[in-house]
């Protein structure tokens, strides 16, 4: 459970010193629990635990794709919430390593706006789904010659 917290309270400061964004509550869906915590800043190194708890799932709900499951799970999100008495709706979910997909991609150093677009068509070779049902995202790792790594 600590590694929930420490996200969310990083997250927590980043979002509120950077973005001004409302109050919110960390949420990591697993295969086996649900766990939840919210958290109050107190500085900018400080923060108070205000509520945290767990909940129990069916084996491989995580992943679920059929309505019915999927009704399930949002049931088990809202009993976790209540159980934890959460105060707040706005939330930052955990999402499952089964559902996160990482590649070391060796690109061309290319302006922003043309490195993107290579991106994704050099991605889309390494995908296991369909490009459109995928939220792409990238972080340059080292420039190495006249080459990116992402």
């Amino acid at each position: 459970m600590r590694n929930i917290l420490t996200v969310l309270i990083i997250s927590y400061e980043v979002n509120k010193l950077l973005m001004n964004l409302p109050e919110f509550f960390g949420l990591d869906i697993g295969n086996h629990t649900i766990k939840i915590a919210q958290a109050k800043v107190k500085g900018v190194s400080d923060a108070e635990l205000v509520s945290i708890g767990s909940i129990d799932t069916p084996l491989g709900m995580a992943g679920v794709q059929d309505d019915n499951t999927k009704k399930q799970l949002v049931e088990k999100i809202k009993q976790a919430r209540e159980a934890a008495k959460i105060e707040t709706k706005y939330v930052v979910a955990a999402m499952p390593e089964a559902s996160i997909f990482t590649r070391l991609i060796l690109l061309p150093d290319l302006p922003e706006d043309q490195l993107e677009q290579s991106l994704f068509y050099e991605a889309k070779q390494y995908l296991p789904i369909p490009p459109n049902e995928v939220q792409l995202d990238y972080i340059p790792i080292a420039k190495r010659m006249s080459k990116v790594e992402i």
